[in-house]
């Protein structure tokens, strides 16, 4: 039950909300009209063949074509998008797409779609890019996606989310969908930008951004800062004089990022970091509850070195270089007794080199064909209790994968196109595996696609899932790796420039997906390769666009996703999934707003209960060129104040982790 003083600071946050609003309309009524940097082209302006054309994707197949021709369901999310709707991590970006949704543990975020999210598996099964680049790192698997992730949203172009499984062109991890992230052009919005950002529980963020050129040259650097000391928590699973009756004051979240893109000619290098640190306010483990040293660190950084040129005949030759580091800390006070601290530094360090060659011998044909050696040069999990001094684990891992592939996609006459691929991965333990994937494209007209698709991926087990020791894990070196087939009907329709349709049907199958079991004959957890999943799903988006960048979008998505073995429904899966998306000028074209409105069904959680549908609407103003170069962003996130949680997974004692309630965001951007 609310206190009266969450009741008192819920009103609050309202009258600041309207307040906020209320600056945002006044001072865009004030200011000179300007055009609005939020908006984007006015698509209703175009015929439909320019509309297709410009609509491109790059990490379906690993070169840029039309999102109609690609051998996938595609969703393209744009920068104006994001900054529309105040999107502020991949998350919220993802959350939003059809058939995805998202949760929160209080320290990580986690991405699921069409019904399958795994509690606490750190986005394994979803393959992140940037810019082509992968991201899963190589000791855990993990693609981070909140404020853990590696890039500010401001540096985005577009987020390709290509659905279905992709180990064809990927390999490992390709296993659900592939997020490829693109940057903006090093030169694309040239000068200094200066941000600086603030919101509820004292919330603030700063980002300095330079770019421009240099004869030939183009360049971009962007560095940012965030902090934020949380809230405070109530858990009533812990609501005992013993653990200060479940009030916990340990969610703060702190992190600085640089990002640096340097482009010459056919030359692209681009390097990122990131150290994030996170409290952890669950008592998860079975760690001291409101113990404020529970928390974890994550570093990631990575340079890669690309280079795109273009040969006579229509021929082009992609190949990079790269480098990436990953390091993790945690830090776990525990009551054995008596009480250390159980903590975990890890590192791992992977280099590798890839090839991609396409080319064009008919102009109704596209071969693709390539390779991918990756190093790993060291995965090292060491993990110790600091007093009395102990060590639990003490691994160091060296390996090696190769990867083959080759792609054609091939016009059967003007309206059907044959796209065929597969690709060989070789790993040193587990040996070889072959992925194919098929698609038939059929357009009855200029804007109509539907494909017919079928691909199978896998997924190669972790150093942590099958080395990982601690005071509440054993080893499982045994472990195999994970697959999954699938089969999907897929419609995209536009009526003239206006309107839209998209739709599809699919079915997928995974084996020996491997889970983290409590084995209760020693108390310990353990990953396993237990499960065997089915899935079944449809899902449709409404489109419908109006003259000066409004428009309505609507979505819904239904699935059943269930455990073959047992005949159970899988855990933290939503049958279904609605989704409103509405994005206006308020002010002539001085002030936008983009409202956000989603249904999340209901979800069983770990111990067989039902975590209750919820529905949470954000809302987001954008004053532009308030003053000359001067943008104002206002955001009410969670507007109706709704009270919800997500499904825990096996570490938590809880089944449900509470979410936030109303927040606000209010951020300045300043161009010149």
């Amino acid at each position: 039950m609310r206190t009266k003083k969450h009741r008192w600071q819920s009103k609050i946050q309202a009258s600041v909300g309207i307040t906020l609003v209320l600056v945002c309309l006044s001072v865009a009524a004030l200011s000179p009209v300007q055009a609005t940097a939020a908006a984007g082209p006015d698509l209703t302006s175009l015929s439909l063949e320019e509309l297709m054309k410009i609509e491109v994707v790059s990490a379906a197949s690993g070169y840029d074509q039309r999102v109609a021709d690609a051998p996938a369901s595609i969703t393209m999310v744009t920068s104006a998008d994001i900054r529309r709707f105040g999107w502020r991590n991949l998350s919220e970006i993802l959350g939003a797409v059809r058939g995805f949704y998202t949760s929160y543990d209080r320290n990580y975020s986690f991405a699921g779609l069409r019904g399958f999210l795994r509690g606490g598996d750190y986005n394994i099964r979803i393959l992140l890019l940037l810019d082509g680049h992968r991201l899963n790192d190589n000791m855990y698997g993990s693609a981070f996606v909140g404020t853990e992730q590696a890039i500010d949203v401001e540096l985005i172009d577009r987020v390709e989310v290509i659905r279905g499984p992709s180990s064809s062109v990927y390999g490992t991890s390709a296993f659900l969908a592939v997020v490829n992230v693109v940057t903006k052009k090093a030169a694309a919005e040239p000068g200094t930008q200066v941000g600086l950002g603030v919101g509820s529980f004292a919330t603030r963020q700063v980002r300095v951004a330079q770019s421009g050129q240099a004869g030939a040259a183009s360049y971009l650097f962007s560095g940012s800062w965030y902090d934020t000391p949380g809230r405070k928590l109530f858990f009533e699973e812990f609501d005992d004089p013993a653990t200060h009756h479940g009030v916990v004051d340990n969610d703060g979240d702190h992190y600085a990022r640089f990002f640096g893109k340097f482009e010459f000619k056919d030359l692209t290098v681009e390097a990122a970091w990131v150290s994030r640190e996170k409290g952890i306010p669950t008592g998860s483990y079975g760690t001291i509850f409101g113990d404020k040293r529970t928390k974890t660190r994550d570093d990631r950084a990575l340079l890669d070195i690309r280079l795109e040129h273009s040969l006579p005949g229509g021929t082009r030759l992609m190949t990079r270089a790269y480098y990436d580091r990953y390091y993790y800390r945690g830090r776990y006070p525990f009551d054995y007794p008596p009480v250390t601290i159980y903590t975990d530094p890890s590192t791992a360090d992977w280099a590798g080199a890839e090839t991609l060659v396409t080319l064009s011998p008919h102009r109704r044909n596209t071969i693709t064909f390539g390779g991918e050696y990756r190093w790993n040069i060291r995965d090292k999990i060491f993990g110790y209790d600091v007093s009395p001094y102990f060590v639990y684990t003490d691994v160091q891992k060296r390996s090696a994968a190769v990867g083959v592939f080759a792609a054609d996609d091939l016009e059967l006459n003007p309206k059907l196109t044959l796209s065929l691929g597969a690709r060989y991965d070789r790993y040193q333990k587990l040996g070889g595996t072959v992925n194919p994937r098929l698609g038939l494209i059929f357009h009855p007209d200029v804007g109509t696609s539907l494909k017919l698709l079928y691909g199978t991926a896998f997924r190669a087990p972790t150093t942590y899932e099958t080395l990982y020791t601690a005071p509440t894990y054993k080893t499982n070196p045994n472990l195999d790796s994970e697959r999954i087939e699938t089969a999907e009907i897929a419609l995209d329709k536009y009526f003239g420039t206006r309107y839209r349709i998209a739709a599809s049907v699919y079915r997928f199958v995974a084996k020996d997906l491997i889970s983290l079991t409590f084995d209760p004959s020693d108390g310990l957890f353990v990953f396993r390769n237990l499960t065997r999943v089915r899935s079944e799903g449809a899902e449709f988006e409404f489109e419908r666009r109006w003259q000066h960048d409004s428009f309505l979008r609507l979505s819904h998505a239904w699935s059943s996703s269930r455990d073959t073995t047992t005949g159970l429904r899988l855990t933290a899966s939503p049958r279904n999934l609605t989704k409103l998306h509405l994005g206006v000028p308020l002010v002539g074209e001085k002030l936008s707003a983009g409202l956000e409105v989603q249904y999340v069904g209901s979800m069983l959680t770990p111990s067989g209960s039902e975590a209750p549908g919820h529905t949470v609407g954000n809302l987001t103003l954008i004053a532009a060129n308030v003053f000359p170069g001067l943008d104002l962003t206002a955001g009410v996130y969670n507007l109706f104040d709704t009270r919800y949680g997500y499904p825990a997974s096996v570490q938590h004692s809880q089944d449900v982790i509470p979410q936030d309630g109303r927040t606000l965001r209010m951020s300045l951007n300043w161009r010149f």
